[in-house]
């Protein structure tokens, strides 16, 4: 059952992005209550699939062993070598939605996100926490050298 209920909550969590692009996670609940009764869940079922999605809300905020690896596995991709790819492509969402940021600033949210970034289940920690921790420092040497040829 749990494998299921977070199968579910991990199918749904960033469907809300379907309605709207910033803060999806509510309209991600309110499809799962219009959705998931039509299939037979129950309410208490739904109840907990919710807090598992709004738990991937930035901060996130585990409060499981499920609830934690949704979490882990909504940001898998800033320990692997896809990090880089991805985040080019986060970057041009935001331009597309408006938010357009310079270089530095890009270097600096990335250098502060990935920073307070922690990892919650074991596997992750193990699997994903020194590619993170390579790849940080790699946006570090980025940032240096792009702040460094600015101000030259």
């Amino acid at each position: 059952k749990d494998k299921l209920l977070l199968f579910t909550a991990a199918l749904f969590h960033d469907g809300g992005y379907l309605v709207r692009y910033p803060n999806n996670e509510e309209i991600s609940v309110g499809l799962c209550w219009t959705i998931l009764p039509k299939f037979g869940y129950k309410d208490q079922d739904i109840q907990y699939i919710v807090k598992i999605i709004e738990a991937t809300t930035m901060p996130q905020k585990p409060f499981d062993k499920l609830s934690a690896i949704l979490c882990d596995a909504d940001l898998d991709y800033l320990g692997r070598d896809v990090y880089f790819q991805v985040s080019c492509n986060l970057r041009k969402e935001w331009k597309a939605y408006g938010k357009n940021v310079e270089d530095h600033e890009w270097y600096e949210i990335q250098i502060n996100f990935l920073s307070k970034h922690c990892y919650y289940t074991t596997s992750a920690k193990l699997l994903r926490q020194s590619k993170k921790e390579e790849n940080l420092a790699k946006i570090k040497k980025t940032f240096v050298k792009t702040f460094l040829e600015k101000t030259l």
